[in-house]
């Protein structure tokens, strides 16, 4: 008898849960080596390049790297925290620490060199499943060398 109510019980919830939508999660993009990489444990990795940039920031090309794009749905909060360690060895010689620039879009506020800032955003929605959002650092020099990313909107569960 408890085993047949355990088991209605979880069917009641698989079917509950399943009809709600998913929480709003929070995808943190760390900023370290002059590179923006989805959040770990160790810095960015100087192949953590989002795409190739042209003259201007935006890619050369519409190809994202897998590893470094990150998936946002509505609701999510996408928080860019400073962590580079090598501008701020830098800081002396004029690293400022560094912007994140959409491609036609917002200019996020600076993340400043020896700080622990960070720059966020909740992702609102309106965008098609699968739409690329592409970002840079558009300091001298920082995009030119690599420093760009994505995030792309996945669907709602």
């Amino acid at each position: 008898m408890r085993l047949r109510a355990t088991i209605g019980l979880v069917a009641l919830l698989a079917v509950v849960t399943s009809a709600m939508p998913a929480r709003a999660a929070t995808v943190r993009i760390l900023v370290s080596n002059y590179r923006f990489c989805i959040e770990r444990p160790f810095p960015c990795d100087p192949l953590d390049i989002g795409y190739v940039p042209g003259p201007n920031g935006a890619p050369l090309v519409e190809q994202y790297s897998p590893i470094t794009t990150a998936t946002i749905r509505p609701g999510d909060r996408v928080v860019f925290v400073y962590a580079d360690a090598a501008c701020d060895a830098l800081a002396a010689l004029g690293c400022v620490g560094h912007d994140v620039q959409f491609v036609g879009g917002p200019l996020l506020p600076r993340l400043r060199a020896g700080q622990k800032d960070t720059a966020e955003f909740v992702y609102e929605g309106g965008l098609a499943v699968g739409t690329v959002l592409p970002y840079f650092c558009p300091l001298q020099g920082h995009y030119q060398s690599g420093m760009t990313g994505a995030l792309r909107v996945g669907a709602t569960s």
